[in-house]
């Protein structure tokens, strides 16, 4: 995986468990989880 794209890989998981704390949901990994998994493509 090229530099570059890691990075944008750990700002979109640092991105969504952070706003997943943020909005106080009873449980943040599970908003994260949705989010990453709406977001990234399947793996194949």
């Amino acid at each position: 995986m090229a530099p570059a794209a890691l990075r944008d890989l750990v700002s979109l998981v640092d991105g969504a468990v952070i706003s997943a704390l943020i909005e106080a949901h009873p449980d943040p990994r599970a908003t994260a989880r949705e989010v990453l998994l709406r977001v990234l493509p399947p793996a194949t």
